[in-house]
Order: C-alpha cells, then structure tokens, then sequence
C-alpha cells in the first residue's frame, strides 16, 4: 500500500479535548502512510465532514480518518483500520449518555436501524453492520465517488427533533450504494464528556 495517503480529519465544534490532541499527535508518529491533517471547525458536523472528504479529494488522499473533537483512541487505531483493506471501518464507542449505549448500529436486512446493547455486539473481531460513530471511522476515498451527495446531513422533525445523525445518513447512503460498513471492536475508544463514557 505504497500509494497510501491518509487524510486526517478532525470535526469541530468549538474546543478540542486534551487527550484527542494527543492522541492525533501519536496516529502521526505512528502513521504508515503519508500524512494529509485538515480540521474543519463549526456548528454543523455534517457541513465540517463534507468540507474535509472535498479538501481529502482535492489533495488525493486515499484514506480519510474522521476524529470527533472529543475522542480518546490508541495512536496505533488508524494503521489498524486501514489494514482491514474495507471501505468502511471504525471503533465501538458510547453515546455520551447512560445508560451506556453503543454508536454502533444494525439493521433488519432492510435498512432500518434496529437497537442494541454494548454486551450484544461482538468483542473480538471485526464484524459487519449497519453503522458506525465517525467520531473515529476510517473511509476509503473512493467510497465518495459511489454514494450520492449530500454525504452527511441530518434529519430532523417538524418540532425540530432530531431523527437521524450525520453518521446515519452516512450509513443509509452506504447500504443503499452496497458499501459494506464494518467495526473493530477491539480497539477501545473514550468519548469525551465529564469523563470518558
């Protein structure tokens, strides 16, 4: 995988986690590949995520690591990610809410998402599903060029409820295009609030 360019992607709103930083600065000493970072900073993750697959494309990175602003993760996660060699690959992490519960989804078979607990999913190997968090997901480029645009946005209710999250829609988009969607659950990740949920 000498072509390799890896584009490091960091979606935020406002501040940037201690432990996220210091994870970004391990995955770029650690990185087998070359190194492309952007940081998209503003209100909607769905426009800092669309902004930084466009920057990726333009620069012709291979590779995009998404990192929310509030992720801790192993500075050896992206160089495991990419060794999977799927389109679409990231870690288990937990809502920032209690009860705990996981980012990743499933489905039905027919593309709705169906609910699970964190001690239902598998624990040691990588296994298909429906969705993953892109608070720390890796996505091959390409899959840009077979799924539609908009590539993330959100859908909300009348009332303003929101119903669907970027990554969802990321997800549905996936599925829709047959792009499979894979997680490692053996790479242990921290999402960020008071303390690491």
């Amino acid at each position: 995988m000498e072509d390799t360019k890896l584009c490091i992607g960091v979606a935020v709103a406002d501040t940037i986690k201690y432990p996220t930083v210091a994870a970004i600065v391990g995955t770029i000493f650690q990185a087998q590949y070359r190194v492309h970072f952007v940081m998209r900073a503003g209100c909607y993750v769905q426009e800092n995520r669309t902004g930084i697959v466009e920057e990726a494309l333009e620069k012709e990175c291979t590779h995009i690591f998404f990192i929310d602003a509030d992720m801790m993760f192993p500075a050896e996660t992206a160089n495991r990610l990419i060794a999977h060699q799927v389109p679409v690959v990231g870690a288990n992490y937990n809502h920032r809410y209690f009860p705990r519960t996981p980012t990743v989804k499933m489905h039905d078979g027919k593309g709705n998402v169906v609910g699970y607990k964190v001690d239902d999913l598998p624990k040691d190997e990588l296994f298909q599903c429906f969705a993953v968090g892109t608070g720390c997901c890796m996505i091959q480029a390409d899959v840009f060029k077979h799924i539609k645009k908009p590539w993330f946005t959100v859908v909300q209710s009348s009332e303003g409820q929101l119903l669907v999250t970027e990554d969802v829609w990321f997800a549905r988009n996936c599925f829709h295009s047959g792009v499979p969607v894979y997680c490692d659950p053996t790479i242990k990740c921290g999402h960020i609030g008071d303390f690491a949920f």
